[in-house]
């Protein structure tokens, strides 16, 4: 767990904190869901996953050329319950007044949240019971 808050720390520390920045599809997409998914897991006191999903959301911002400071406003919030005082940290590093507690819990949009249709697409890849069912099917007259 150290090493994935060395990660927040960086991600943080190196955050665009201009405002005319708007935040990428990509970085938009995968808070959206990260956000469902830690408020799911939290609820249903799954931490270890909550704990992935974000892992997931930092391993796609360090990813990006550029990261936008709002976007990571809420990736905070959600680490508060887990990692409080590295939560406070950020919060302040990222020029935000009063605690991080005080802020409220970020609420996720279910259309940014989807996959594109064009990346699942059509050509899913089946799997074995239903290779073995279509090829069986494709066999006989």
């Amino acid at each position: 767990i150290r090493r994935f808050l060395d990660k927040v720390w960086a991600v943080v520390d190196a955050a665009d904190r201009s405002t005319e920045k708007t935040m990428p599809s990509v970085i938009s997409r995968k808070l959206h869901q990260t956000i469902r998914k830690v408020t799911q897991d939290m609820e249903e006191l799954r931490y270890n996953t909550a704990i992935a999903a974000l892992m997931e959301y930092v391993n796609v911002l360090r990813r990006s050329e550029t990261v936008p400071a709002h976007s990571l406003e809420p990736l905070i919030v959600l680490l508060a319950p887990l990692a409080p005082h590295i939560a406070e940290e950020c919060w302040e590093r990222l020029g935000r007044s009063g605690s991080v507690f005080d802020a409220s819990w970020p609420v996720y949009d279910e259309m940014l949240a989807r996959e594109e249709a064009r990346a699942r697409g059509g050509n899913r890849t089946r799997r074995p019971s239903e290779r073995a069912s279509a090829s069986s099917s494709d066999s006989r007259p």
